[in-house]
């Protein structure tokens, strides 16, 4: 059962893709590291680039669907030893130190590292029927997040990791939908009567995913929408598309065709090979990709006096904004970093708000009126080459209290 199920998955999920009229214009090659299923059951790992040879993981370690921690030093990855039931382990990138994670006589399987590296959320149907499950990294406070009698499966990470994305077929149809890692606030954000499915979070914070709702496409093409599921756009023309495409940290699209690993520039169609697989006469299967970080790192997050651009204070994860006591409603935030970066993108509470290539590197253009509420901003500094350094992500509250009469009042 467990091999059906994959292989429906594979079907589905992991075509091959053909492509059409690709403009071959350069695009910055990226170092790292990939890690793979192949034809044999082995995992295998291999450099960005097209002369290394693959290396059977440890001594030789079955599994499927391996995903790589945020820093590269860890894979977590499912097998089944019956065939029947599958399990979560985690291994370190040099094969050392082999832990099962799950124990269960079930499905536990598509595991996906959160990008802070303190959760796995996994997929499983240990209590009847696919749910969405998270983890913490060392297999401990399991938990489901998701309790329907239809399927939910592939849950892919927002950048800040405080939320999953993942595919249902609870209305009738695959479709995309939202919650919170603590099971709160599930939203469907897609809603078309045909083919949503396997999105992934882009590191700007859009969510991509595959739909056939262009009747001119013959095969589903990738869309992207804003975490809301706001703002749908296709974003591939030109491409005959598959699942097993992952976003790049440089915002391109890494692909398998057969036995290249390439990358796709979806405003420029540019395409560029990023890694070569020995012929050995089927192509590679589940996969993910380590991208090497760039130097550039955010150092500090400050609240700027919009009406004379100085610094009020340097923002602290959790801190409350009184903007009862501050100098002015007109209020900004200055991401500083450590080197000087091509650019620095910041986003508030998942949305797109700022892309800046000249310091300083401010939130808004002018100002930004903050209401009372929670917010959760990521700063991310790019390099020369789109290739993004180490981020900071703050979550702070915003009230607004007056002193009356010596009372504090909050509006």
């Amino acid at each position: 059962m467990k091999q059906v199920y994959l292989w429906l998955i594979f079907a589905l999920c992991f075509l091959m893709i053909n492509t059409i009229n690709i403009v071959q214009a350069q695009i910055a090659q990226l170092s790292g590291k990939i890690v793979f299923g192949w034809h044999d059951g082995y995992l295998y790992t291999k450099p960005l680039d097209t002369t290394t040879p693959p290396i059977k993981l440890g001594n030789g370690v079955r599994g499927d669907f391996p995903t790589w921690s945020p820093d590269g030093t860890k894979i977590a990855f499912d097998y089944s030893s019956d065939g029947v039931y599958s399990n979560i382990y985690v291994i370190n990138s040099d094969g050392t130190n082999l832990t099962q994670l799950t124990h269960n006589t079930a499905i536990s399987g598509i595991p996906k590292w959160s990008p802070d590296g303190t959760h796995i959320a996994f997929t499983s149907d240990r209590d009847g029927n696919f749910e969405i499950y998270i983890m913490n990294a060392n297999g401990s406070a399991q938990a489901r997040l998701t309790n329907h009698a239809s399927q939910d499966r592939f849950a892919v990470w927002s950048p800040n990791s405080t939320q999953l994305a993942f595919i249902s077929n609870r209305d009738g149809n695959a479709e995309i939908y939202r919650i919170n890692i603590d099971g709160s606030n599930l939203q469907r954000l897609t809603n078309y009567s045909g083919y949503d499915g396997v999105g992934a979070w882009s590191p700007s914070s859009l969510i991509a995913f595959t739909s056939d709702r262009n009747p001119q496409d013959i095969i589903p093409q990738i869309y992207t929408m804003n975490s809301d599921g706001s703002n749908v756009q296709q974003a591939t023309q030109e491409l005959v598309e598959y699942a097993g495409w992952r976003w790049l940290p440089n915002g391109n699209i890494a692909f398998i065709d057969f036995l290249e690993l390439k990358q796709y520039n979806i405003q420029t169609n540019a395409i560029t090979t990023l890694a070569s697989f020995p012929n050995e006469g089927v192509g590679i299967g589940t996969y993910d990709i380590f991208v090497n970080p760039s130097n550039q790192s955010i150092t500090s997050l400050a609240l700027i006096n919009a009406d004379t651009d100085t610094s009020i204070q340097t923002l602290t994860s959790g801190s409350t904004l009184n903007l009862g006591t501050l100098p002015t409603r007109n209020l900004n935030i200055r991401a500083d970093t450590s080197e000087s970066p091509a650019k620095v993108v910041l986003t508030l509470n998942s949305e797109i708000y700022s892309e800046d290539t000249t310091a300083p590197f401010m939130l808004a253009e002018q100002f930004i009126h903050f209401e009372a509420g929670d917010y959760t901003l990521t700063a991310i500094p790019y390099d020369e080459h789109d290739v993004p350094g180490v981020p900071m992500t703050m979550a702070f509250g915003v009230v607004q209290r007056f002193a009356l009469n010596g009372q504090n009042c909050q509006f």
